[in-house]
């Protein structure tokens, strides 16, 4: 899944799915993060299906993507 945010300083990325942070640092097999972008490895309906929000932060404010719902078949 997609983010960009611009800003000075950089802005640091964090996901959210079905409103609790996904823990990259945990579940770095699963899940990674290049720039701002989210991968989800070996996707699973259990696991992954839900709605994620891109969080886009430095130290002048903080801004939310719109939702974007994964589903499976």
């Amino acid at each position: 899944m997609n983010c960009r945010a611009r800003g000075i300083p950089t802005p640091t990325y964090k996901w959210q799915r079905n409103n609790w942070d996904v823990d990259i640092k945990l579940t770095k097999e699963h899940y990674s993060m290049v720039g701002g972008n989210l991968e989800i490895n070996n996707p699973e309906k259990s696991r992954d299906e839900g709605t994620y929000v891109c969080i886009a932060y430095n130290i002048h404010g903080t801004i939310r993507s719109r939702e974007a719902t994964l589903n499976f078949g």
